[in-house]
């Protein structure tokens, strides 16, 4: 068969749509909170019975951001702040409208503020519309708290694994729920002497499903976003120690079996480990950490791997999260640079991951200077064996040194350079040992208003040849109605930076995804989505080898139920010889190439019901044959403290190679119990057809002081025929001095 080549410039998208696009910016009415200093104590317990809450200023009055925004909330919201010496207090008053109940469907920490009735707590210390803090409560007391990096332009610059002791009180009425919060001023980082930051404060009504805020944030934008924040005037700068610490020891006894190795004892083992958080000023923070364990982490959801390349797992572990954005944003989708999950994790023999002992770590990160950002890391790991005893064979991972520094300057008013060097050793005598350097810089800019922004990046990878090189250039567009993604993403052959995340080498991949959205004046539909998305991936001779084109509709409802339907259709030119039915049958020859397009059709019932869901049918062609896929959810909660759900992927793929038919299954069924506000169980079942295996795991957790926690977690793993293959048991304390 001909392949199929095309003549492209990767510019082009890009280019035809800035000489059709008007190029307009859109700016936030100007509001501003001046708060006073008090020496009142203040009661962390939602009366608000001080008498510093009648001297200080109102915040009220917000606006609508959706369904339809720059309107006035129909939901009255009455905010004050104080502050002391050592904290910023807020105290809030969120009334009902007749006929609302309250909305929550969970006391976990770390809720979903858009899927609760939520209060919002929007900071940026520096007022540099770059980076902050969010601070969230739930009517029935449930906390999130989440680190803001990128200027908050979509949810994925929102980093909700960061957690640091504040303090909250909420109190529910006939018709309104009460708010206090504090927040330790250490917990903050800013800039000595200076008394202006910047804030916004959100509310999501979920029983009405719609949000609102006090400085006006349009419906096309997302509520972290911080171009949308009112002044926040301190009559008295806010004073910071200079030297601030937090000392947080832990100790974890595990217990654990492997009943695939005949006649093994259980290994018991107990890891004692220290982290130590030092404020260097206001705007520094080293974090060091010892013989760290995350046996608390909440397991991976995993996912059905049908294609031929890596699929991308986020990063959970705490010491690699705070000021992630730092080291983790270089790049884009197709292509990470630094990828933290590649330190302390190494594949064994049979191709699992497993976990790689950290001897300790070290992390500098903040500000240095008004418009520079530092952040260094250094971490090692030791050597460990992986045996394959039914094998008789022994795989040796050598300890390393893996160091990350990178550098941000602010460039005008929300842009930034980026400059990045990596270096990994092998932490070994030998003459041999490999070691790999990365060098590299990305551009990030933002207009005022958040309706365009770009980035571009280029990577130098030294561990092979001179053609390891990495660059790529986005650009994204959103109003109101209109909104577009173009990207263009270059991969060298042998660029594979040790810690990076790169699926594919030696490839260029475009993209272009323009959308409209229909905002009809109904009171039934919220929204009518027109959307075309497009994914190439092409030689670096511009001859395709994938691609994918993705056309639809979606309409969202008023009460929070959708529909979608869509036609996505496929193209593919095999390098390699592949089995898409993973059913051992002759595979697909290299050379050959195969158009594929299905129908994709998906509806989602009102998620605020007790009972809700979602139903997705795939089908079409598949290479050279056809594949239905059938992805479900089903969900109970019983607000706030119990949530069951159950999700379903079921493909039945049948090709026209000999043996060529297979149906690959996940099962995921999980639950998650809320017994208070401190104390929670958890469990997930996974059964993955595709790795043959059962696997659960049970995690009881007690918070019994701010930050600090036992935990009681139970693993184990079975085959299809539920023949046992390992147990764990692991307890853990954490406690924060």
């Amino acid at each position: 068969m001909k392949s199929l080549t095309i003549s492209f410039n990767p510019s082009y998208p890009i280019l035809i749509y800035l000489l059709v696009s008007p190029f307009v910016h859109t700016s936030s009415q100007e509001y501003t909170y001046t708060i006073k200093r008090t020496d009142e104590e203040i009661t962390i317990d939602g009366h608000l019975s001080e008498k510093v809450w009648d001297r200080a200023q109102i915040a009220m009055d917000f606006t609508q951001r959706s369904p339809k925004d720059n309107i006035p909330s129909d939901d009255k919201t009455i905010v004050r702040l104080a502050a002391d010496a050592r904290f910023l207090y807020l105290g809030a008053v969120c009334h009902l409208n007749e006929g609302e109940r309250f909305q929550a469907n969970t006391l976990y920490r770390d809720f979903e503020v858009l899927q609760n009735d939520a209060f919002m707590f929007l900071i940026d210390t520096y007022a540099k519309g770059l980076n902050g803090y969010s601070f969230e409560v739930s009517p029935f007391g449930s906390r999130g708290e989440r680190l803001i990096s990128n200027g908050g332009v979509d949810e994925n610059d929102s980093d909700y694994n960061w957690e640091n002791k504040w303090f909250s009180s909420v109190r529910r009425l006939d018709n309104s729920w009460i708010i206090e919060m504090a927040i330790p001023l250490k917990t903050l980082r800013f800039a000595h002497e200076v008394n202006l930051w910047k804030i916004n404060f959100i509310r999501n009504n979920r029983s009405a499903n719609r949000s609102s805020s006090w400085v006006p944030i349009p419906v096309n934008i997302d509520i972290a976003n911080l171009s949308y924040t009112g002044n926040l005037q301190w009559e008295q700068v806010p004073e910071s120690s200079k030297f601030k610490y937090s000392i947080i020891p832990s100790i974890t006894t595990t217990l654990t079996k492997d009943y695939t190795v005949p006649d093994k004892s259980a290994e018991k083992e107990i890891t004692p480990s220290l982290d130590l958080k030092l404020g260097l000023g206001s705007d520094l923070n080293l974090d060091i950490t010892g013989n760290p364990d995350f046996s608390q982490i909440e397991v991976d959801r995993q996912q059905l791997n049908i294609g031929r390349f890596e699929l991308f797992f986020p990063e959970k572990r705490q010491f690699f999260l705070e000021n992630s954005d730092l080291f983790a944003n270089f790049g884009n989708d197709n292509i990470r640079p630094f990828f933290s999950r590649r330190i302390g994790i190494a594949s064994n023999l049979g191709g699992n991951f497993e976990a790689v002992p950290i001897i300790g770590g070290l992390r500098l990160s903040g500000k240095v200077g008004n418009k520079s950002r530092l952040g260094v890391m250094d971490v090692l790991t030791d050597e460990i064996s992986f045996v394959n005893e039914a094998l008789g064979s022994t795989s040796v991972i050598k300890g390393k040194n893996h160091f990350v520094a990178t550098y941000q300057y602010q460039l005008f008013e929300r842009s930034t350079a980026s400059v990045l060097l990596i270096d990994n050793r092998e932490v070994s005598s030998d003459s041999d040992m490999r070691n790999s350097q990365l060098v590299g810089g990305q551009l990030e800019w933002i207009s005022k208003g958040n309706s365009w922004s770009g980035s571009g990046f280029y990577f130098h990878d030294f561990k092979h040849s001179s053609s390891d090189l990495s660059y790529g250039l986005s650009l994204r567009h959103s109003t109101q109605h209109f909104g577009m993604f173009s990207s263009f993403t270059h991969v060298g052959k042998a660029f594979n930076p040790e810690t990076g995340f790169i699926p594919r080498n030696d490839v260029n991949r475009i993209g272009w995804a323009p959308f409209y959205i229909f905002r009809p004046e109904n009171p039934k539909i919220n929204n009518i989505d027109v959307f075309f998305d497009t994914d190439h991936t092409l030689s670096n001779s511009f001859k395709f080898l994938d691609s994918r084109i993705l056309t639809g509709t979606f309409l969202g409802l008023s009460n929070t139920s959708s529909f979608l339907l869509a036609i996505n259709s496929n193209y593919t030119f095999l390098l390699n010889d592949f089995d898409p039915s993973f059913s051992k049958s002759e595979p697909l020859l290299k050379g050959t190439e195969y158009f594929y397009p299905s129908l994709r059709i998906r509806y989602r019932s009102d998620q605020k019901k007790f009972l809700s869901g979602s139903l997705e049918l795939e089908y079409g062609k598949y290479f050279n044959g056809k594949k239905m896929t059938l992805t479900s959810t089903a969900n109970l909660r019983w607000q706030p403290y119990l949530e069951v759900e159950v999700d379903l992927i079921y493909n039945d793929i049948d090709l026209k190679n000999p043996n060529g038919d297979n149906q690959i299954i996940l099962i995921r069924p999980q639950a998650r119990i809320s017994f208070n506000r401190n104390l929670f169980l958890t469990y997930i079942a996974q059964y993955n057809s595709l790795q043959k295996n059962i696997g659960s795991n049970l995690r009881l957790q007690w918070r019994f002081r701010p930050v600090s926690d036992l935990f009681l977690v139970y693993t184990d793993n079975y085959t299809e025929d539920f023949v046992i293959q390992q147990r764990g048991f692991s307890l853990k304390l954490i406690y924060w001095l």
